[in-house]
């Protein structure tokens, strides 16, 4: 996922770019698909992101419940 940011920030360089030349206002198309191939990519890096997130919070109550468990078995014997 490391390529998406970067490739999110290479693309913002290049949108950056257009906005300083003279010429890259009069090309409002290509700015705009910069500008959506941008969020495509944001978004999948959120989402991943989310997913991850999720994982992780998921391992977290794994680890508690096995916790308990074995906390609750070492009383018994």
């Amino acid at each position: 996922m490391i390529e998406e940011l970067e490739f999110i920030e290479h693309l913002g360089n290049i949108k950056k770019l257009m906005m300083a030349s003279p010429y890259g206002r009069a090309n409002k198309t290509v700015l705009k698909y910069v500008d959506i191939l941008i969020d495509i990519h944001q978004k999948r890096f959120d989402e991943y992101e989310k997913n991850m997130l999720e994982e992780h919070e998921k391992d977290n109550l794994n680890n508690k419940i096995k916790e308990v468990y074995y906390e609750s078995n070492d009383r018994v014997i």
